[in-house]
């Protein structure tokens, strides 16, 4: 939802301020390394947080780190929210020898992403012994 010009928070606001952003654009342009895709995404002055690491940068930054990043990746997106102002993606990005889980928590201007918060987790499919022995759960898929 976007607060309106009324105070009022509209979702039909929220529908408009959102819908230039393709968030599986988004993440297959992260997963392809396509650093003139990407630069499309953002705003000119946008942050970008990668918390696990301790690491903020630029938009300049955040494509070098992306596009450098070693490795042919994949990605998919697994689930997306709209929020006020913005959206949250969680996706799946893959390669031959990783996997890892991104959980994206954006900032939209005008369709474009002029912050984000961003949050890895290693992909594991191993139940640790110890909660095994507990006899606790059901898988998810």
């Amino acid at each position: 939802m976007v607060e309106s010009r009324c105070g009022i928070l509209c979702s039909q606001c929220a529908a408009a301020e959102n819908s230039t952003f393709d968030p599986q654009k988004f993440i297959s342009a992260v997963a392809k390394q396509d650093a003139k895709a990407l630069q499309a995404f953002f705003t000119p002055e946008a942050i970008i947080r990668w918390h696990d690491s301790n690491e903020q940068f630029t938009v300049a930054e955040y494509i070098q780190a992306n596009c450098e990043y070693p490795d042919t990746w994949s990605g998919e997106v697994v689930h997306t929210a709209k929020t006020k102002g913005g959206m949250i993606i969680v996706s799946k990005i893959f390669s031959c020898s990783a996997t890892v889980h991104v959980t994206s928590v954006l900032q939209l201007t005008n369709g474009k992403i002029s912050h984000a918060d961003e949050y890895y987790a290693d992909y594991n499919d191993d139940i640790p012994q110890w909660r095994k022995e507990m006899n606790i759960g059901i898988p998810i898929n």
